[in-house]
């Protein structure tokens, strides 16, 4: 995102043909403005240099603006004072990790 880069590397798994990954990472972003977020997948080599396994670039701009991704989740949100009980009870609107039409 930008000129932010996270390199995990050093948690790389060795001899692994299936294997689920699951990490995550924050990186401050202004919006509008810098919004690709590039995500790459390597194949560590001890010798040489990593091998590009994939990747892909999401672009948060397009996806934070659009109306569709806003409504997402707005079921579950709540806000202080709305509570009955009068408990202080914040939750954001979840998210879905991807939306498949």
């Amino acid at each position: 995102l930008g000129k932010s880069v996270f390199d995990d590397r050093a948690n790389a798994q060795q001899d692994k043909i299936e294997l689920d990954l699951y990490k995550m990472v924050e990186f401050d972003a202004i919006l509008p403005g810098t919004s690709q977020l590039k995500i790459s997948i390597m194949d560590k080599n001890s010798l040489g240099y990593d091998g590009l396994i994939g990747s892909t670039t999401i672009d948060l701009e397009d996806r934070w603006f659009d109306e569709r991704w806003q409504q997402l989740g707005i079921e579950n949100k709540r806000e202080p004072g709305k509570n009955p009980n009068h408990i202080v009870d914040v939750r954001w609107q979840t998210k879905p990790v991807e939306l498949r039409t």
